[in-house]
């Protein structure tokens, strides 16, 4: 009797660090071997006469609304030690289940075989899209909650955590608190990742030092902050470690729910150590995300292997794999998975494919995967994979600078005009004028609210607009990922003279890649130059296709001609067009056709120091969709003036006998030579990509005879 009497009283006075039953040994916390502490010790609880009624109790007790059922016969497999309780009979509304008519404590005729287990009903939580996180650490000057930074600097070689703080959520339009029920390490894994941080360091050992360090604070405040801990909005968090969102992890529900306890969850993050760092460097497999616009931290998946960059194929590839691609790059976990070549189709080999990973590896290489290079199911890189990642907000709290405005046009309805809003160092907010706008301030703007690229700039007027206007520029080099990375100067205007500012976004672009092995494969094929009288060149004399030399020599003339093809794909998403408008198109009478495009491809010969000995080029007198690879489809075609371009997976091929597709080698002497093929050489028309434009072969020239001895492709 007096065992009943403590135990009665052990339930009735326990608090949060003191448990009375528990369910042990089973998938997930909510099930398992039933157990119930007495005296000091554990024991189990024998299932004779148990039935739901009393699995409804212990599930109360645990913080649950009901029982799903109960297991007997040691489903859960056999305890140790004392069995407590026997003919345990509940009428089902007690609240604990010392309050039930039961044997005596310790008193029963049961073995370990005979131990009950519960299962407790769990409310599945409501679907949320989006749960925004972040770290606090209200009137604490010394604690660092946001980063400054997007990665490590470069003397930081040891690992350490480079910001802290109580974990809070955006639910329902309001920052809520966490509880510290059950929060692990695990849990702080999946919210630094969330938050862009490769690394967790496990949670802060006294939460309540966060809000004492350093805090000079009216009591009042204090208060205010401690009463918002009384209230969480999730609750016996149990995340694995490899989910990519706070909000996938397995949890209680969204409450919110009381916490009288006041013990809420923290979590400490950091950065990778530096690549610089020689201990790290040497290990580290190389892989990159290429396309994504000027942010780091999303494109296509590439991976290098045997010295050559390639792709990865999307079959399989699940966010478990692209938590760890990310986290190898130095980002937390990831954010979206592109498939289907979404950031452009790759070149070169898909070297890895079915990858399918637990979340736990540190490479992308140690997942279950195919052999290398061994990819049957995209062989045309037309399922090269893609990813986004978390990464550090650095800005995070500060006002907008900028904001975009959306307006529909008024002559193209389907048109959407975005005007900009910027503010002054008081916040005032008002439309920038066109005066000093340039391409590399437009193109970061149009990473403000999505990642984006610029298509277009111009001049309008937003007619409805009542607030004030502002003169005045970003000064940025085009590559910045945020408006506040570039320096800017404003000032009020009563007008804009020019009109005010309107640009236009898309998130992708075309790719053009010369495609090496035709390169190759030409010169090989016909490895001798041409010797042509300049009289059968005349047309080409007209577009400067020949060296200066040439102007004052008669017709009869010999010129030496180094000639091949060239194929240029394009791999983006977008069409490429030519940066003229068709009214625009210069006429070349001698060809007898338009050109759209001064000059295309560049053509050098360089010394083996890079010194160019002569040169070439050629005007993009007929863009047309030459050949397509599978999933592209011709639109664009020559002829009159229709339309030239090329289009998505589709290339334009200049064979080595046109007019032009040469580099005019006469008078250079014989020797070992670089021969260089560069596409869109003054990024005329804005690509995605401008780093795999290059293609280089190592010659030599012995009289006519040319001899290839290696070719390579920039960034690749």
């Amino acid at each position: 009797m007096l065992l009943l009497v403590l135990a009665m009283l052990l339930a009735a006075n326990h608090g949060c660090c003191q448990e009375v039953v528990r369910l042990v040994n089973g998938a997930t916390r909510q099930m398992g071997r039933l157990e119930v502490f007495v005296n000091g010790e554990w024991g189990t609880v024998c299932d004779d006469s148990f039935g739901l009624q009393d699995a409804h109790v212990v599930c109360r007790m645990l913080g649950y609304p009901s029982a799903v059922t109960h297991r007997s016969r040691a489903y859960y497999g056999r305890g140790t030690g004392q069995i407590w309780i026997d003919q345990l009979a509940c009428a089902g509304n007690e609240t604990s289940i010392f309050d039930c008519p039961m044997n005596a404590l310790g008193d029963h005729d049961c073995e370990h075989k005979e131990d009950v287990g519960v299962e407790c009903y769990r409310p599945t939580p409501t679907r949320v899209v989006s749960l925004p996180v972040r770290l606090t650490c209200p009137f604490n000057k010394s604690c660092k909650n946001v980063a400054r930074r997007r990665g490590p600097e470069p003397d930081e070689c040891t690992p350490s955590a480079h910001v802290e703080g109580i974990v809070e959520v955006y639910f329902n339009e309001t920052w809520w608190p966490v509880s510290a029920d059950d929060w692990d390490n695990a849990d702080v894994n999946v919210i630094c990742g969330q938050l862009g941080f490769p690394l967790a360091f496990g949670t802060v050992s006294n939460f309540r030092d966060i809000l004492r360090k350093g805090s000079k604070v009216r009591k009042r405040e204090k208060q205010a902050f401690y009463a918002r801990l009384k209230t969480v909005i999730m609750k016996q968090v149990e995340c694995s470690g490899t989910e990519r969102e706070l909000r996938t992890c397995y949890h209680f529900g969204w409450g919110p729910f009381d916490n009288p306890s006041k013990q809420v969850a923290t979590a400490r993050c950091g950065f990778l150590p530096h690549s610089s760092c020689s201990n790290n460097s040497q290990e580290q497999p190389s892989y990159r995300l290429r396309c994504g616009t000027p942010h780091p931290w999303m494109g296509r998946v590439e991976v290098l292997h045997n010295n050559e960059w390639g792709t990865v194929c999307d079959i399989g590839f699940n966010y478990q794999s692209a938590n760890v691609l990310c986290r190898s790059l130095g980002y937390g976990t990831s954010r979206t998975i592109t498939t289907r070549a979404g950031y452009g189709r790759g070149i070169g080999t898909v070297w890895m494919s079915e990858v399918r990973c637990t979340g736990t590896e540190l490479w992308l290489h140690d997942c279950k995967r195919l052999p290398w290079g061994e990819s049957p199911r995209c062989g045309v890189h037309a399922g090269d994979v893609g990813v986004m990642c978390n990464a550090p907000d650095i800005y995070y709290g500060q006002p907008e600078l900028v904001h975009l405005l959306p307006v529909a046009d008024a002559r193209n309805p389907g048109l959407i005009n975005n005007f900009v809003e910027v503010a002054d160092a008081d916040l005032n907010y008002g439309l920038l004028c066109f005066d000093d706008v340039d391409a590399a301030m437009a193109e970061v703007l149009c990473s403000v609210d999505t990642p984006q690229y610029l298509l277009a700039y111009r001049q309008s007027t937003h007619t409805t607009y009542k607030g004030q206007r502002y003169k005045g520029r970003f000064i940025c080099n085009g590559d910045e990922v945020h408006i506040r990375d570039c320096h800017s100067e404003f000032y009020p205007t009563a007008k804009c003279d020019t009109g005010d500012l309107v640009i236009y976004c898309d998130r992708g672009r075309p790719d053009l890649v010369p495609v090496l092995s035709k390169f190759e494969t030409s010169l090989r094929r016909y490895p001798y130059a041409d010797l042509s009288t300049l009289y059968h060149l005349r047309c080409a004399r007209e577009e400067n296709c020949l060296a200066s030399d040439a102007d004052d020599k008669p017709d009869n003339a010999l010129r030496k001609l180094l000639r091949f093809d060239s194929l240029t794909m394009n791999y983006g998403i977008r069409e490429f067009s030519p940066l003229l408008d068709r009214s625009q198109w210069i006429w070349h009478a001698c060809h007898n056709h338009y050109h759209s495009f001064e000059v295309f491809v560049e053509y050098d010969l360089l010394s083996l120091n890079g010194t160019k000995v002569a040169e070439g080029h050629k005007a993009s007198f007929c863009l047309e969709d030459s050949q397509c690879d599978a999933g592209g489809f011709p639109r664009r075609r020559c002829g009159g003036f229709s339309p030239q371009g090329i289009s998505v997976n589709c290339g334009d091929l200049y064979g080595r006998h046109l007019d032009c597709q040469w580099i005019d080698v006469t008078g250079i002497p014989d020797g070992f030579y670089i021969l260089q093929l560069n596409v869109n050489p003054s990024q005329l028309v804005p690509e995605s990509d401008y780093r795999n434009n290059v293609l280089q072969c190592n010659i030599r020239m012995l009289q006519r005879l040319i001899t290839v001895i290696s070719c390579s492709q920039s960034d690749h």
